[in-house]
């Protein structure tokens, strides 16, 4: 990906919970090294925080090709912090 397509969006849910603060958080994200690339994976999915193995897991059944992905764990950090705030309870990222 590297930035110059437009990504849409991810596969799964993401609903706001309400976290111990009083704030509400919908999403995070975590980077993972598969196959030489760095992807970018949703580590909360419908209102569940996942282990690491489980966010790798769904992300392969729901298709790794429709994660984002990088050539370094540089730029999939570097996107992962910009849209983090950015993706809507459907999964949509709003840019």
């Amino acid at each position: 990906m590297g930035g110059s397509v437009t990504y849409k969006g991810f596969p799964t849910k993401h609903p706001s919970v309400k976290n111990p603060d009083g704030s509400q958080s919908n999403v995070m994200l975590g980077t993972f090294g598969i196959d030489n690339k760095q992807y970018v994976i949703p580590t909360m999915v419908e209102g569940k925080k996942l282990t690491d193995d489980q966010a790798v897991s769904t992300a392969m059944k729901f298709g790794i090709n429709n994660y984002p992905s990088f050539s370094d764990v540089t730029q999939a950090d570097a996107w992962a912090k910009k849209y983090h705030g950015r993706v809507s309870p459907s999964g949509k990222i709003n840019y």
